[in-house]
């Protein structure tokens, strides 16, 4: 379920405001746009404004950097209410049970992925290739604020971001439906393109610095590893999510 709450955020990009305003116009509050841009991303904003009756002011670009910290704001910036995807992650998979699917959307859980940029980044990959959703704790995670809804570029709109309280006990309530999980670490015992994707899967991040925690490791079905030829030993881990998600997409088309 979407809800918009009272809690303001800054949407600032082409891509972030336009999203808002096709799928929820009514949560935002005002757009600001560089009066000295008519280029065609600008025009459809007001485009898409106007249609929808929401208040547009056109100002100077040292204005906008006035309202936003973000520099690159592509000439865009809205003042809207944050929307969450209210969904449990009980709900989520009953919501799953009802529709027939040869294989349950594929989730990725994050344990310990605390930068916002990350978190964005890993929604934004979520949407092209059709994640049911992401699942983090509710402590040592990266919160869903304006960075992070920014970077995803509108994808937050679609993909819900699932706290838990207790990630193990997550692991363990996805599997009791059928779903293999897959932790995703440097230690695995095979890579990702000799694994085995064609069932329903859940994919397991962990800190950069650290990988997967000991105790989430022993809750994996499996191990598995991204293999990588440089003398550097790990991937950011939006790069690392983005791989392994099109490896599972594409096994199963």
């Amino acid at each position: 379920m979407k809800v918009s709450t009272t809690e303001k955020i800054t949407l600032f990009g082409f891509h972030s405001v336009l999203t808002r305003l096709k799928s929820e116009s009514s949560s935002i509050d005002i757009i600001f746009l560089d009066k000295n841009r008519k280029d065609k991303r600008i025009m459809s904003i007001l485009s898409f404004a106007n249609e929808k009756k929401v208040k547009v002011e056109l100002v100077s670009n040292e204005k906008l950097k006035s309202l936003c910290v973000e520099k690159k704001t592509q000439g865009v910036i809205a003042f809207a209410r944050k929307r969450v995807l209210s969904e449990t992650l009980e709900e989520l998979l009953q919501n799953f049970k009802t529709t027939n699917f040869e294989f349950y959307p594929t989730l990725v859980f994050l344990d310990g992925v605390t930068d916002p940029r990350n978190l964005g980044a890993i929604i934004r990959t979520a949407d092209s290739v059709k994640v049911g959703a992401i699942v983090a704790p509710l402590n040592h995670s990266a919160p869903l604020n304006d960075l992070a809804i920014n970077t995803a570029c509108g994808a937050t709109e679609f993909i819900p971001y699932i706290r838990v309280s207790n990630i193990c006990r997550a692991i363990e309530t996805v599997q009791n439906i059928g779903y293999q999980v897959i932790g995703m670490d440097t230690d695995g015992n095979k890579d990702v393109f000799s694994t085995d994707l064609k069932q329903s899967n859940t994919f397991i991040f962990g800190d950069e610095g650290v990988g997967l925690k000991k105790i989430t490791k022993e809750f994996c079905d499996q191990i598995v590893k991204l293999p990588m030829y440089g003398r550097v030993e790990s991937l950011n881990v939006s790069v690392a999510c983005a791989i392994s998600l099109y490896e599972d997409y594409r096994q199963k088309k």
